[in-house]
């Protein structure tokens, strides 16, 4: 049995695309963000925590929500629909956010996440992520010439990690950081590319 056959890591295959996918509908207008789920943190938590109006702590997508990975893969939109229902992702919906970054054109943070979570499935988790803080300034120190960190503003990064050590970061605005060149998410959508293009252009340049 390979490693993507085995059912923790079919459950997490399940935990990045069902995050994934509340990111697409809720990020930007509600600001709504799910944990990037880890073997350390296996369980993913729903909130809000840059939002402006505050940190809503939402919920946890764990086994009871996950139930079965082989059922869920086989019938992605009837699992969506009832994971959504369970996780009562219809009242995450709040106003008004008109001062929040997550509304600003330039937010890409939902884009970004989807990219890290499909890089982690395509590698069979050889590549992981999780969110990065400004803060972890020794997570930067080999960065410092590709990302200008504002004075006194918190930057969102996602940090693509091989084996524990930083390879690869992506920008709330798209923007992606590897040790041999940076681009935009943008820049490749604008050209025709899909998702799926963007993540394998990713995992190419990032895969040990």
């Amino acid at each position: 049995m390979s490693a993507f056959q085995e059912p923790g890591f079919r459950a997490n295959t399940v935990r990045w695309r069902l995050a994934a996918d509340i990111h697409d509908v809720c990020y930007h207008a509600y600001g709504v963000e799910v944990s990037a789920p880890s073997r350390v943190e296996p369980t993913p938590s729903i909130s809000t925590p840059h939002c402006l109006i505050g940190d809503r702590s939402l919920g946890v997508i764990d086994d009871g929500i996950i139930g079965d990975p082989e059922m869920a893969l086989e019938d992605w939109p009837e699992f969506r629909r009832r994971a959504f229902l369970r996780l009562g992702v219809p009242s995450y919906a709040s106003t008004p956010h008109l001062g929040c970054f997550h509304r600003r054109a330039k937010a890409r943070y939902d884009l970004c996440y989807r990219v890290c979570a499909g890089a982690a499935e395509a590698t069979e988790g050889v590549l992981s992520f999780r969110g990065v803080e400004t803060a972890d300034s020794h997570l930067f120190d080999t960065w410092r010439t590709a990302i200008t960190i504002p004075a006194g503003k918190p930057v969102r990064f996602l940090g693509i990690t091989a084996a524990e050590s930083m390879v690869g970061l992506l920008r709330a605005d798209g923007l992606v950081i590897t040790r041999s060149t940076s681009w935009t998410i943008e820049e490749r959508l604008l050209t025709g590319q899909g998702l799926d293009d963007v993540v394998n252009e990713l995992v190419r340049e990032l895969r040990p």
